[in-house]
């Protein structure tokens, strides 16, 4: 199930650490053993990241230091930095690195945290992050769809009937090299034919995203058997250090779109071959309109052909191979599989996400912000808008607590507040 993936993923994690912890000095080590009882794999990963990239950066930066390795540095050094020195690295991160200052307090958090451990026990005296200032994090708005735009969305996934290509804008840039932009074009019949096999999978992914508001990595790790369709919920890993196991339910267009991806065709697509091309372009076509039977016996002679019974299966075929169109791998239990037949892995997910929102809502401002991320987003806003329950919509969300909620969310409750007093008179009531 989902927690298999999650415990292999924490391994990877782990493995990728102990790697980092070897150019480090021994004493990192026990901070980040120190830290596993409380902190998930995931933070301790970041924790070592960001002291081991500090660590260089002092190397780099310390005549005395340079020919040393990182793993002879000494607590004593640590000590003697000042918050001078935190802030000269801050400066570097910001106007090197290129950071923002989220990511730069994330980074600085994780040296806290470990000077917290050196004082503690190792008794240092000098902690320069003690009253630490630190970078104001800017906040930035809620990026969501609107509902017209989620159903324009998934209304052009469920088509699947344009493609993105290169075009140059007529701008250049300082070196004379055109700049070039993503715009969608209508696929031709053939194309769109080849284009089939994604589409259930596609649709159901981004249905089940906007459905549940579920974190990438969650959606990733989902098994077959994390499904229950009669009590319409999904299995799903938490994160954090305990792993839990939830229960995030989905509603019927969710049902309705897995089912689609799950059942598939009757026909394996390798066998379509046997059909007329002109058939195939026509399911291709109108497979999703309700009139297309009596559309295909204008345009076909069945009685020449031989295939008029076999017209509802095909066209299924064509628009809907499903989970076995993508040949899983023997023992392989992903719900959302790649083309290699294996996990759909994150990045794909990212990807998948950012061409269908490029391809199907070109007139949508700040597109290149939509991510999995974004659709959460999405689903966390319109389930507010329509519970006004932010108790079920943390449950749901996974937070820690409903203040994480309504802190993200504060502005889109000063709407809904503002909108309520409106609307109410002195007198009557």
């Amino acid at each position: 199930m989902a927690l298999e993936y999650r415990l292999e993923s924490k391994n990877k994690n782990l493995k990728l650490m102990t790697k980092l912890l070897d150019d480090l000095p021994p004493y990192v080590k026990t901070f980040i053993n120190v830290n596993e009882v409380t902190k998930s794999d995931n933070t301790l990963l970041s924790y070592t990241r960001d002291i081991l990239e500090f660590a260089k950066h002092l190397k780099n930066n310390t005549e005395e230091l340079k020919e040393k390795e990182l793993t002879e540095l000494e607590i004593s050094f640590f000590e003697s930095l000042s918050k001078f020195d935190i802030k000269e690295y801050e400066r570097y991160l910001s106007t090197t690195k290129k950071l923002s200052n989220a990511s730069i307090k994330r980074k600085l958090s994780s040296l806290a945290a470990f000077y917290k451990y050196l004082v503690e026990y190792h008794q240092i005296k000098q902690n320069p992050l003690l009253n630490y200032s630190y970078p104001k994090a800017e906040t930035q708005p809620i990026t969501y769809l609107t509902a017209e735009q989620t159903k324009e969305l998934l209304e052009g996934v469920k088509r699947n009937d344009k493609k993105l290509i290169e075009q140059p804008t007529g701008r250049f840039t300082k070196d004379k090299e055109p700049i070039m932009e993503l715009v969608p074009i209508d696929l031709t019949p053939l194309e769109k034919i080849q284009k089939e096999q994604t589409t259930s999978r596609d649709y159901a992914l981004m249905v089940l995203f906007l459905g549940t508001g579920l974190r990438v990595s969650e959606l990733v790790g989902i098994d077959l058997k994390d499904i229950n369709f009669d009590e319409q919920y999904v299995s799903v890993v938490r994160k954090g250090k305990g792993m839990s196991v939830d229960r995030v339910y989905f509603g019927d267009e969710v049902k309705h779109a897995l089912k689609e991806y799950l059942d598939g065709a009757e026909i394996p697509m390798e066998t379509l071959s046997a059909y007329p091309t002109s058939l195939l372009s026509f399911c291709a076509s109108n497979a999703m309109s309700e009139n297309y039977l009596d559309l295909a016996l204008s345009e076909f002679n069945f009685d020449n052909e031989g295939f008029e019974d076999d017209l509802e299966s095909i066209c299924k075929a064509v628009r809907n191979p499903g989970r076995a169109g993508f040949s899983p791998d023997y023992g392989e239990d992903a719900l959302f599989l790649s083309s290699k037949g294996t996990r759909l892995p994150v990045r794909l997910v990212e990807k998948i996400i950012k061409e269908k929102v490029l391809t199907y809502l070109p007139d949508l401002k700040d597109k290149n912000k939509i991510s999995p991320h974004k659709l959460r987003s999405t689903a966390a806003t319109r389930l507010l808008s329509q519970t006004d329950n932010i108790l079920l919509v943390s449950k749901i969300l996974g937070h820690t607590s409903p203040a994480v909620t309504a802190k993200h969310y504060a502005e889109l409750q000063d709407k809904k507040e503002k909108a309520q007093l409106a609307s109410l008179g002195i007198s009557d009531w």
